[in-house]
């Protein structure tokens, strides 16, 4: 009975905490392979130093296949460009490919800064009182669960009540 043995690729490299820039040049795509949320402050100028943002210096026509792009290919697509000088251009001008827990970080940090703003700028007509963040999140938590449809009721009163058979007909539907 021939020993059974399990040959496993050696060279491979596991690809975790990954964030993925693609920039289309013509018709083919480059990838880099990043560390999450450092292209963003490479942008913002607070991160210079290359090494702490890219996991791997090569450019790529796909990532996850592990498909490093041919000089030929650079050199078609960037004429006149090394590779650090492609490597920076994609960082600077590429798609970042943001992952979900990203988006949801970034749509809580916008969520609240936009709450925070109409806070400051709104105040209550009666008691002359700013409205506090709580009661501005209660708010739109309201418009949310509506669902838009107080505004679609209020427009339907309106032409109802001028009469004709636009009313009737719309409340068919």
């Amino acid at each position: 009975m021939p020993s059974a043995q399990i040959n496993q690729p050696s060279n491979q490299i596991r690809l975790t905490n990954v964030s993925l820039v693609r920039l289309k040049k013509g018709k083919k795509k480059f990838e880099i392979a990043c560390y999450k949320n450092t292209v963003t402050s490479f942008r913002a100028g607070n991160e210079t130093d290359l090494d702490n943002v890219l996991q791997i210096p090569n450019v790529f026509l796909n990532v996850n296949k592990g498909q490093v792009a041919p000089n030929e290919e650079l050199k078609k697509a960037f004429p006149g460009m090394t590779r650090d000088e492609v490597v920076l251009e994609i960082l600077n001008k590429g798609e970042i490919q943001v992952g979900e827990k990203e988006r949801g970080v970034e749509l809580e940090r916008v969520h609240r800064e936009v709450v925070e703003m109409v806070a400051g700028r709104l105040v209550d007509p009666k008691s002359k009182r700013v409205y506090t963040t709580g009661m501005i999140e209660k708010a739109l938590d309201q418009l949310s669960s509506q669902g838009g449809h107080a505004g679609r009721q209020a427009g339907k009163g309106k032409q109802g009540g001028s009469g004709g058979s636009a009313g009737g007909e719309e409340d068919r539907s």
